[in-house]
Order: C-alpha cells, then structure tokens, then sequence
C-alpha cells in the first residue's frame, strides 16, 4: 500500500511539473492546459504501469488512481479559484495602485462592466457562440444555441435553477 501511495504522489508531481510547463510554453488556453495535462499523465502512467509496476502485487491501482485523482482535483479547485476570482484580481490592482488605493467606482467599471460583462462578451464573439448586430442586439450563433440548449439539460438533469 505504501508503494502505490507514492507512485500516486509520484504521478501528481509529474502531473504539476508538466502543467506548470505547458503552461510557460504554450499559447492554449490555460484552463484547457490544466484539464488536459493531468489526463495525458494518467493515460501515459497507466501505460507505464501496466508494462512494469502493476504486475508487482504491492500496488494497487485503486489507491493508486484515488491519491492521483484526489490531489489533481484538489489543484483543479485551487487553480479555479485563482485564475477567475474577481475579488483576486481587485486585490492586486489595489496592490499595484499608487498609494494600494482605488476609487470603488473604478473597481466597479473595470471589474463588474469591463470584466464580468464586456470582456465575457467579447469571449462568446471570439469562439462563435453570438454575434453582436449592428443594432446592438446579441445573438445566439447556431453552435452558441447548442452549448446553450446542453447546458440546460445538465442544470435541469441536476435540478439547477440559478447559476452565475
């Protein structure tokens, strides 16, 4: 059992080493990078293991895949809630502000209009989900309604009635 607690262990480090990597060379986008990367991990460890280590009767691919999968998705939590909190990122404008001071109504325009609206929007542009007409109406695209239509179902299947 102490064997397959450290090749789980052993298996996150590579996971984080190669995230961390992926994320200093790569131009995709980084919430993909950390989904991805510990996937790729696990199927290469699985092969790995499956040609040597899982043979020897000390380990056991259930603890092993539990401590892998339990840290990864402690990261996942953890990387979530620093790469989209708002009230992060208003932490370092403040520190980075002259005098670490802002005007509240400047936090308010640059993070609840320019982030939380105008730059989500620009998002659902840039991937094809809406258009903007000229009128200033937004439009679901025909891809924009089928993520829109699946995302119900899912809230509806888990009885989802708010979420924002």
């Amino acid at each position: 059992m102490n064997a397959s607690l450290f090749i789980g262990l052993a298996w996150f480090a590579c996971a984080f080493l190669a995230i961390l990597a992926a994320l200093r060379v790569s131009r995709s986008e980084p919430a993909m990078l950390v989904v991805a990367t510990p996937l790729a991990v696990y199927v290469l460890g699985l092969a790995a293991a499956s040609m040597t280590s899982f043979a020897d009767p000390a380990l056991n691919f259930w603890i092993v895949s539990i401590v892998y999968w339990f840290l990864v998705l402690s990261f996942l939590m953890a990387f979530g809630a620093i790469y989209k909190s708002l009230s992060l990122r208003m932490l370092l404008s403040l520190l980075e502000a002259e005098a670490r001071t802002l005007d509240d109504t400047e936090l308010a325009e640059r993070y609840i209009k320019q982030q939380s609206f105008q730059d989500r929007l620009g998002v659902m542009v840039d991937k094809r989900l809406a258009v903007i007409q000229p009128d200033g109406r937004v439009v679901l695209t025909p891809r924009g309604r089928s993520i829109a239509q699946l995302t119900r179902r899912i809230q509806n299947l888990y009885r989802i009635e708010k979420s924002g």
